[in-house]
């Protein structure tokens, strides 16, 4: 197709048309260029001029990386300076579920290090969507091996900082514990817990070339600042005898639980305090319900007859009674009204000391009606009653009761022998402590000192006088009738051949639904020695004990082991001579126990025990059988028992593996729970009395047995 001439002209520009044309696009290049010369300047003013700071901080964090001082948190020390706590690096492991390819390797080194099944950890790295998920924290150095040696590609490693209790699980009740941040969430850890913790430094280390840091000494470092440290004023060595002989106790008398409060009467400083059961600190998944509590303080119940040593008190302060005081128990029973109160052991006419001695309830509320309703009120509650006693421990409890307008002639008649009233253990220590001390209350405390990070003292926590309760002279008019209560009384039990103690047997029945319920009962002793120059005050308290409920039965046995075995390594305590230390002894129950522990209960009390099978275990049987009475250095032949894999079927093993569970099937439940948690199983209740019956399982917190008990 040919174009026309006169087209061609038309499409084409005339000459004068062109320059123009030229000139708009060399001003529109000219515009174009400035305004971007412009938008460069404005651009380069703010990077240097307006955010220079910003930016140079972003360049400097290319070249420099902040790492974080982590402090140390402070140690702590019982009353000799042995050391109880301490912080170690512990090992901490995530991954990256994205990148990990070696997840079964991974797994299987967790659950050689924790003991926890590989499967929960291929779970969890499986069923993480993220690209962040923690494994595990806080494994302790010595199980980490293996672990440390691990290099992939997603696998990420934590150095953090981990409490260490050098004496596992004694005083973990007191002394508290630590989550996985390393805050105190009990016990004293919590209670100091801004004492203890430090303050975190940093320091600035450069970046090289190929990312690795390195220090400077031209970069700024902030040095961590580490806790303080804190001096109890509990004796560790007696912490783990008083622990012994609790769980002793509460095995063999088959309580639900038990109590026991050391403490040295002319400071108020708690040298021992525990409960059973307890619970290990270094693994707190593994905790029964309550094992936490210090039931010392965080609890109440009714004291019963350890009550009337604080009626003796008041009466003989105000002149009513005197130890010789004719007083008549009129054949155990006592009407008044619609009330009656009756005595276990009926008595007739005797002496006020006879009173005490016996534990006459039908005396006792006759004194307590001859108190006045302000002077009874005033010495309970200058006894601590019905307060706290500001013990620097949380959770502490105040207890109950009446008011004084209360104080009613028939209130005053069950107050006096324990009733109508509940108190806290420590309470009842304390009070006892201030007949022990001359009839003065001295505030209870746990910490003696706080040191520096250099170990230095930087505050002192000294005795603190609360009150003069009583005279000196009715304190020990009441503590030498307390001595005829172990000499000849209802507190027989608690005898030390050689030491001279005065005490008081409780048996108190428990509030069940708001009703007075056989069978369940509170058993205690308290007391102090020796009587005439008191250095030790200790309180047992027995939960619903089954075999034998009575204070003289459940809790007296307590103190006479706790005492007998301090004064074996205390010689100056105050006991006659070393005649007891040569004569027959009683011979404690340790059926039950892992042959390791009952064969040092038993050298410990200075017999000579042997294993007559040699097997390592559980102890089946002994002979002598406990409660004997040998001489000591006498030989104490254990028969153990093995616990060896259940039979499983092919099913079983793909699921639990070859591995030892006890059999604990005929044993009180309180003995099988301390064998299997001793082995590291969780345990699970139902009933109560021997176990009949156990049922094993498997979750996320390892391997559990169910154990079915009846009376």
């Amino acid at each position: 197709m040919e174009i026309e001439e006169e087209e061609i002209d038309e499409l084409s520009d005339s000459p004068e048309e062109q320059p123009k044309r030229n000139l708009g696009k060399f001003w529109f290049l000219l515009i174009a260029v400035s305004i971007g010369f412009i938008i460069i300047i404005i651009r380069l003013f703010i990077i240097q001029v307006y955010d220079a700071k910003q930016f140079a901080t972003r360049a400097k964090h290319q070249h420099e990386s902040k790492i974080e001082l982590k402090a140390e948190r402070g140690k702590i020390f019982d009353r000799n300076g042995k050391l109880i706590a301490s912080t170690i690096n512990s090992l901490s492991v995530a991954v990256d579920p994205t990148l990990l390819k070696e997840k079964l390797i991974v797994a299987k080194a967790l659950e050689q290090a924790t003991g926890i099944s590989r499967k929960h950890f291929l779970r969890k790295i499986n069923s993480t969507k993220g690209a962040f998920v923690w494994l595990a924290r806080g494994i302790m150095p010595d199980r980490a091996r293996g672990i440390d040696t691990l290099d992939y590609r997603g696998l990420i490693k934590f150095k953090e900082p981990k409490r260490n209790f050098l004496y596992g699980n004694v005083g973990a009740q007191v002394i508290g514990t630590t989550n996985v941040d390393d805050i105190g969430i009990s016990g004293l850890e919590k209670k100091y817990d801004h004492i203890l913790t430090g303050k975190n430094g940093f320091m600035i280390m450069k970046r090289d070339a190929r990312g690795f840091l390195h220090a400077a000494a031209d970069l700024p470092a902030i040095p961590a600042i580490n806790g303080n440290s804190i001096v109890l004023t509990i004796d560790i060595e007696l912490q783990r005898i008083v622990e012994f002989e609790l769980q002793k106790g509460v095995l063999s008398s088959l309580s639900a639980s038990g109590t026991v409060i050391v403490m040295e009467p002319s400071t108020g400083e708690i040298l021992a305090m525990a409960t059973y059961p307890s619970f290990d600190p270094s693994k707190k998944d593994k905790v029964e319900f309550g094992a936490m509590k210090l039931r010392a303080i965080t609890d109440v119940y009714e004291p019963g007859s350890t009550f009337k040593v604080i009626t003796a008190c008041a009466a003989i302060e105000e002149g009513i009674m005197t130890p010789e005081t004719p007083c008549n128990g009129f054949g155990g029973q006592i009407t008044f009204g619609q009330f009656t109160i009756r005595d276990d052991h009926p008595i007739g006419r005797v002496s006020f000391r006879e009173a005490l001695e016996q534990s006459s309830n039908v005396i006792f509320s006759q004194v307590g009606e001859k108190l006045s309703q302000n002077k009874f009120y005033k010495y309970v509650r200058d006894f601590g009653f019905g307060n706290t006693l500001g013990i620097d421990f949380i959770g502490e409890q105040e207890g109950k009761i009446p008011k004084r307008d209360g104080f009613k002639p028939f209130v005053r008649r069950y107050i006096s022998h324990g009733y109508n009233l509940i108190a806290t253990p420590l309470q009842m220590a304390s009070a006892y402590s201030t007949v022990a001390n001359g009839g003065v209350l001295m505030k209870p405390h746990l910490v003696k000192k706080i040191l520096d990070s250099k170990g230095e003292v930087k505050e002192t926590f000294d005795e603190m006088k609360v009150r003069r309760v009583v005279s000196e002279k009715t304190s020990k008019i009441v503590a030498d009738m307390m001595t005829g209560v172990v000499e000849k009384g209802t507190g027989k039990r608690a005898r030390v051949k050689g030491l001279k103690i005065a005490g008081k047997t409780g048996t108190a029945q428990q509030l069940v639904n708001g009703s007075y319920t056989q069978g369940q009962y509170t058993g205690s002793f308290i007391g102090f020695f020796p009587a005439d120059n008191p250095k030790i005050t200790i309180a047992v308290t027995m939960d619903r004990p089954q075999a034998g409920y009575y204070g003289g039965l459940s809790a007296a046995p307590v103190f006479q082991a706790i005492a007998s075995r301090w004064i074996a390594i205390n010689a100056d305590i105050g006991f006659s001579g070393d005649k007891y230390l040569n004569d027959t002894i009683f011979v404690p129950n340790v059926k039950g126990f892992f042959s390791s522990d009952a064969l040092k209960i038993l050298k410990d009390y200075g017999f000579n025990p042997k294993l007559e099978n040699l097997t390592d275990g559980i102890v089946i049987s002994q002979n002598p059988p406990g409660g004997s009475k040998i001489a000591k250095g006498s030989e104490i032949l254990l028969t153990t028992q093995k616990f060896k894999t259940l039979i499983c079927d092919t099913l079983d093993k793909k699921i639990y593996g070859e591995e030892y569970r006890p059999n604990v099937i005929g044993l009180p439940m309180r003995t099988a729970i301390d064998i299997l948690q001793k082995a590291g199983i969780y345990v699970r209740v139902e009933g109560n009395g021997f176990v009949r019956s156990q049922q094993w399982s498997r979750d996320n917190k390892g391997l559990n047995c169910t154990i079915f008990c009846t009376r």
